[in-house]
């Protein structure tokens, strides 16, 4: 073993102080981690969006106005952001202002920006 790596064993394995640093450490990895596991990425955020607008999986859409659409609603499922769960309702039920508004509940920091989104739709059919 080396000098450093010795040095840096004894201060995290014998100090009370090292290890109170790895536990926080640890914590603060796993909150991160367990945070953007609840975050849907690019790709079921573009199945949800597909779903939404009656394309199956294998069947191609060359309508310039879906794509669009599918793009939009994949961009506000990111960024808004959607989580999971809404992502997981919205596929299983269709009924995406009933799932939007069960996240607004959920997460109140996001009301207003799903709000903005909800009323962007109301004016589309």
């Amino acid at each position: 073993m080396t000098g450093g790596s010795a040095s840096l064993k004894r201060l995290v394995l014998v100090r009370p102080q090292g290890r109170l640093a790895l536990f926080v450490l640890a914590l603060l990895c796993g909150q991160i981690i367990g945070c953007a596991s609840e975050l849907p990425g690019p790709l079921e955020c573009e199945r949800m969006a597909q779903r939404l607008v009656g394309k199956t999986e294998g069947k191609l859409t060359h309508s310039p106005r879906l794509n669009r659409v599918i793009a939009k609603l994949t961009q506000a499922c990111l960024t808004t952001p959607f989580d999971r769960r809404a992502v997981s309702c919205i596929e299983k039920t269709d009924d995406l202002k009933s799932c939007i508004e069960q996240l607004a509940y959920r997460a109140p920091e996001r009301r207003s920006a799903l709000e903005a989104f909800l009323e962007g739709r109301s004016g589309r059919k």
